[in-house]
């Protein structure tokens, strides 16, 4: 019979890092710094891996990651508070705690601290995207980050449905009455303008048969108005 084989847990922090970042060359890159160092570019080359990233310690190479990528998205020199530098340091801290957790799935300690990061980052990205656009695409574009901004649907109570659906139904009657009294309105309308010309035409026979114009009616009236004032 064979053996059962537990199948391995695989945790998905949905942290929307795609991937690790561009690999070093960490015999040739020398520790932060030592960049300029006069004195290792003309030593042995013993002496250059000491002071290389390739006998490094994890803490050293997330700290050269972080002030390399971070000098890229700095504002002005000198840069450590702005929203880009943040989401840069913070997206180092958690791929590098990615990679712990592949081999230390039990480990609840860093487990809290990665979601928090991750929970963190996404609020940060959340405020860029709104006031800057064209910079949020350039930063996740350049971290391999892919955010997606969460939605939260509320679900009504049963007190607000009722509200909502007697809502739409008044303003459905209310909808319906004014349709109606709009069709009213226009078929009284077209009768009303059927008897005024009827009225005006019966007028105007009158007042030829009585030998009198439309002048002679107006000045009446004016000596009419002129009289009671």
């Amino acid at each position: 019979m064979a053996k059962h084989i537990q199948p391995t847990k695989i945790h998905n922090y949905k942290s929307g890092d795609g991937g690790a970042f561009e690999p070093i060359d960490q015999m040739r890159t020398p520790l932060l710094g030592f960049e300029k160092s006069k004195e290792l570019e003309s030593a042995d080359n013993n002496i250059k891996k000491i002071f290389s990233l390739e006998f490094a310690r994890n803490q050293e190479v997330k700290k050269w990651r972080i002030e390399n990528l971070c000098s890229v998205v700095q504002r002005y020199p000198g840069d450590s508070n702005s929203i880009e530098y943040k989401i840069t340091k913070i997206s180092v801290e958690i791929r590098n705690q990615l990679q712990h957790m592949l081999g230390h799935q039990k480990d609840t300690k860093h487990k809290s601290m990665l979601i928090e990061r991750i929970q963190k980052r996404n609020q940060w990205l959340g405020v860029l995207r709104r006031i800057d656009y064209s910079r949020y695409e350039w930063l996740t574009a350049l971290l391999k980050i892919e955010y997606k901004p969460v939605v939260f649907e509320k679900t009504p109570t049963f007190r607000q449905k009722r509200r909502r659906d007697a809502k739409a139904a008044a303003t459905q009657v209310q909808s319906d009455k004014t349709k109606k009294l709009e069709q009213q309105f226009a078929t009284e309308y077209d009768k009303f303008v059927a008897e005024k010309k009827a009225a005006l035409s019966k007028i105007e026979e009158e007042l030829k048969e009585l030998g009198l114009s439309e002048g002679d009616v107006k000045s009446v009236f004016e000596e009419t108005a002129a009289q009671k004032s």
